[in-house]
């Protein structure tokens, strides 16, 4: 499974888990799940943690994060790629799911997000909006918003704090 396009990336991966995409991409593929995000965190003193975080067109329940757990975490054993003790966690985004990338932002077209802004367009630093459109500019990436009162907005995705999918019932 190739790395994700992170040019214009929200929050990029770090170089050990750019390596751990290469190497635990294809074998997820293999399960029947995508390899939606990856985080490391801790360190130091404190415990390390390696989040996998799996998507599925038929969703990801408690079975799923259990057999790729068991899976990559057999796996990754006998790769040895991560020194030290450290704890596998496997599951979904979540609903209200992050978008970091491109193409996180490229499968939510004509769903509704909530962007966090670093700064404010027409008095607002959090919008919630029918995202109609992802475009690429000469030097960023563009989303393009349809919200009820402010109309039509062009957002620069270098302009976007936060962003996740818009969840309601």
């Amino acid at each position: 499974m190739p790395l994700p396009d992170e040019r214009h990336a929200l929050a990029g991966l770090g170089p050990m888990e750019r390596e751990l995409w290469g190497l635990l991409g294809d074998p997820i593929a293999e399960l029947g799940y995508t390899l939606v995000d990856i985080e490391l965190t801790g360190g130091g003193k404190g415990q390390r943690v390696l989040k996998l975080y799996i998507g599925s067109p038929q969703g990801v329940q408690l079975k799923d994060c259990e057999l790729v757990s068991r899976e990559m975490s057999a796996l990754l054993d006998v790769l040895d790629r991560v020194k030290g003790s450290y704890v596998l966690e496997v599951s979904s985004p979540g609903l209200s799911r992050p978008l970091k990338r491109r193409d996180h932002f490229e499968q939510e077209v004509g769903g509704i997000v909530t962007l966090v802004l670093k700064e404010e367009i027409q008095g607002q630093r959090t919008i919630t909006a029918t995202l109609k459109a992802v475009t690429a500019g000469d030097d960023d990436i563009v989303l393009t918003l349809t919200h009820e009162q402010m109309g039509e907005l062009s957002v620069p995705l270098r302009t976007v704090a936060r962003a996740n999918k818009f969840f309601t019932l």
